[in-house]
């Protein structure tokens, strides 16, 4: 008898509704309901490894217009050196005076321009760009695989916060259901056995337990949804869900699951991308040993106040 009113109850408490285990002044704060959307989209957001991410595709675009760059604009090369040097005043048929001992001294500058334009390197800068190409698809590739594993974290925090909540909501109607029948179970009910009214005390004393550790599951789970993605400690957590809803879901064949994952999966993505830019870097070496034709040029200037600028070729300044 005592079996049959705990399985009765249990099945009446799994249709009602669970309730949302919140902070009780969240009432008067007016808490911010998140969807699970939502909630990913704050996660990606603030997450310092999808940040980091960001900043490496960022830097393979970088590499890759560099590359594409040094086929096109020359390669400039500025060198400025300065410095003080004894006066020498005069030339071959006007010498100084006075060669020896301490002279004043004054400032000399010297500026030089080099440039190198390609012209035709064999493919080898073309190389550089392609490998330039795909490190940017490796580091989309691979921002892409931690955007979904944060997901799937996010995920599997959102729906372990709604079981959490379903669990404790239902022990703690079936405590109350338990505690509405409990007079009707008594010693004078010649149906009841002896040990029955002890029975369900011990019953509800495991589920009183049970629905307190269920109330600190809830607590954790709301504590680690909040921090994964990236809310403050203290700010109420309100799920637009209210309960667990069952999905319905067609698994396609399985040839079709593994085609979906090769062209879909960022980790085959990121494989792909990298063994595309290793082989185009094992050509650019190979063609780094071929000739490259280029045309090359500069420009020099120096200057030096205190002394005669010499225009004879044949005299050593």
């Amino acid at each position: 008898m005592y079996h049959s009113v705990c399985f009765s109850l249990i099945a009446i408490s799994t249709f009602c509704g669970p309730a949302v285990f919140a902070d009780p002044k969240s009432e008067d704060r007016n808490p911010k309901t998140y969807s699970l959307q939502e909630l990913i989209s704050l996660a990606i957001e603030d997450n310092g490894t999808i940040t980091e991410g960001r900043w490496r595709v960022r830097g393979a675009t970088a590499r890759l217009d560099e590359a594409k760059a040094a086929g096109i604009l020359p390669k400039l090369r500025l060198e400025s050196s300065s410095g003080l040097v004894p006066d020498a005043e005069g030339d071959i048929f006007n010498p100084p005076s006075d060669t020896s001992g301490l002279r004043p001294v004054g400032a000399f500058n010297r500026t030089e321009l080099q440039f190198v334009q390609p012209l035709f390197t064999f493919g080898y800068l073309r190389s550089l760009q392609d490998a330039a190409s795909a490190g940017i698809e490796v580091q989309k590739s691979s921002l892409a695989g931690n955007e979904v594993a944060l997901g799937l974290q996010v995920k599997e925090l959102y729906y372990g916060l709604l079981t959490a909540q379903d669990l404790a909501e239902m022990v703690e109607r079936l405590i109350n259901e338990l505690q509405e029948h409990q007079s009707s179970v008594s010693f004078d009910n010649p149906s009841i056995p002896l040990s029955g009214p002890y029975k369900l005390q011990l019953a509800l004393f495991e589920l009183k337990r049970r629905h307190h550790q269920a109330l600190n599951q809830v607590i954790l789970a709301q504590s680690a949804l909040t921090w994964t993605v990236g809310l403050p400690e203290d700010t109420p957590l309100r799920l637009q869900a209210e309960w667990l809803e069952p999905v319905n879901t067609q698994i396609p064949e399985l040839d079709t699951l593994f085609g979906l994952a090769v062209l879909h999966r960022p980790d085959w993505r990121k494989l792909r991308a990298g063994i595309a830019a290793k082989q185009a870097l094992h050509d650019a070496a190979k063609k780094a040993f071929l000739p490259q034709v280029y045309l090359a040029g500069g420009i020099r200037y120096a200057i030096a106040p205190n002394r005669t600028d010499q225009h004879n070729p044949f005299v050593k300044d």
